[in-house]
């Protein structure tokens, strides 16, 4: 049987992104990296967004760069600021995996007991143990642990780029984010031979029938649509406890930490990959899951507070008088780009403009707090868990 400091399950972001940290942080650790396909495989929405300075500070190849605009239905209502940059989710993943200093099988994680691992092709004794199965849940799923509670879920497709942007209104210079009054997103990047559309729902159900689009979306202006690729995927953006356990720890999706707003989650995973990384270091695990909640714990709780007061509560939000619609709010950001786009890379304690607060009724603010207060106390049950 062979032995390895460190066993990384799931060769996605979170997996690739913490073998590279550790080859840098702990260089005499031998690290073993499973996944069931290739690096970067289970990708379904195979695209990221990012910003410049995220670029910079993680040495991240980027496909190409554009000024984002922002609309409602099929309306652009405002660009961005500062210019995103699109990453090709595999490509990331491989630049990290080259990076490292690893030993990588492609192998499906069937069982752990104690500090042993077993494949469906061998058996591994380990020192740590890093779930980042992604929507696999391997450790969440063996040991009954909490299951993420809200989604980000994505119907992605490659189009054949065999029409004009122009005759939908739309340009080859800009990406697209259009919002309606509904919980339904699409997203529009045109590339030098293809298009990529995806259609997303914020649900607390993991059923992608509860992705519908309305009758104004981008894709159904598109003449003779050749779609070459489809991929259905989820993105858990609710964390649930706990992280860590005896030598065992998740990172990534698999305790669902992308970012309430967008559903990325390269910023923070590899903010959170570093922690995990400085406690394997110093063989404390239970450091990851203090440094992780002390940072994010809260910001993710007043985000998801505010995700579950428009999207958890519409029967509720229908009898406030006065309650505003998205796509008025989404119109109105127009006037504050640099808000929104702080929203979009989940920024820690931004101040909402006084423009904003005023478009929403007292009330709704106690509806906020109630569901605050909820989530408050779900993750405090969970510390016993």
């Amino acid at each position: 049987m062979e032995s390895y400091d460190v066993v990384i399950v799931g060769g996605g972001i979170a997996g690739t992104t913490l073998s590279k940290d550790l080859s840098e942080d702990c260089p005499k650790k031998s690290i073993l990296l499973l996944d069931n396909n290739s690096i970067g495989s289970n990708r379904g929405y195979g695209i990221r967004l990012t910003f410049r300075d995220s670029i910079k500070k993680y040495k991240l190849p980027y496909v190409r760069k554009y000024t984002s605009k922002v609309g409602v239905y099929d309306e652009v209502c405002f660009s961005l600021n500062e210019e995103v940059y699109l990453l090709d989710y595999k490509q990331v993943c491989n630049n990290r995996k080259k990076h490292s200093d690893l030993e990588y099988r492609s192998e499906r994680a069937i069982d752990v007991n104690g500090n042993i691992l077993t494949t469906d092709k061998a058996r591994y004794r380990f020192d740590h143990l890093v779930d980042s199965s992604g929507s696999e849940f391997f450790l969440r799923r063996k040991f009954n642990w909490p299951m993420p509670f809200i989604f980000w879920l994505v119907d992605s497709k490659v189009l054949q780029k065999n029409f004009n942007l122009r005759d939908i209104g739309l340009s080859d210079k800009f990406c697209y984010i259009f919002f309606s009054d509904t919980d339904f997103v699409e997203d529009f990047y045109p590339l030098k031979d293809k298009v990529m559309e995806g259609e997303w729902a914020y649900t607390t159900e993991y059923n992608f029938s509860d992705i519908k689009p309305h009758n104004r979306t981008i894709i159904r202006k598109i003449p003779n649509l050749k779609i070459l690729e489809r991929n259905y995927t989820s993105v858990p953006v609710s964390p649930v406890l706990p992280l860590t356990f005896k030598k065992y720890a998740c990172l990534g999706d698999s305790f669902g930490n992308a970012n309430p707003n967008v559903g990325g989650g390269i910023d923070i995973i590899s903010e959170s990959s570093k922690m995990l990384s400085n406690a394997i270091k110093k063989d404390n695990l239970s450091l990851f899951e203090k440094q992780w909640k002390k940072k994010y714990l809260e910001v993710y709780t007043r985000t998801l507070a505010s995700k579950l007061d428009r999207y958890g509560d519409s029967h509720v939000i229908k009898k406030i008088q006065n309650y505003p619609a998205l796509s008025s709010v989404i119109r109105r950001l127009g006037d504050y780009p640099d808000f929104f786009q702080s929203l979009l890379k989940n920024e820690i304690d931004i101040e909402i403009p006084q423009g904003l607060k005023r478009m929403f009724p007292k009330r709704q603010i106690l509806l906020q707090m109630y569901h605050y207060m909820r989530l408050k106390m779900k993750y405090f049950r969970m510390k016993f868990i």
